[in-house]
C-alpha cells in the first residue's frame, strides 16, 4: 500500500495543471488563500478517502 504523504505529492503533482488554471481566474489578492484552501481539500480528501476512490478536482472543490 502506497504511504499517505507519496499519494498526496502524487495527486498534488497530477493535478498541478489544473490548479494553476484555476488559481489564474482568482483574484490575485485571495490567489494564495484559494490555493492554501484547495491543498487543504486535497489533504482531508486522500486521507478520508480510500485511495481507489479518489474524486476529481471539481469534487474537491464542491
Amino acid at each position: 500500500m502506497m504511504d499517505k504523504k507519496i499519494l498526496i505529492e502524487e495527486v498534488i503533482k497530477m493535478l498541478k495543471p489544473a490548479i494553476t488554471k484555476v488559481l489564474n481566474q482568482i483574484p490575485i489578492e485571495y490567489r494564495e488563500d484559494f490555493k492554501q484552501d484547495l491543498y487543504l481539500k486535497i489533504i482531508k480528501k486522500v486521507m478520508d478517502e480510500d485511495i481507489n476512490k479518489l474524486p476529481g478536482l471539481f469534487e474537491i472543490v464542491n
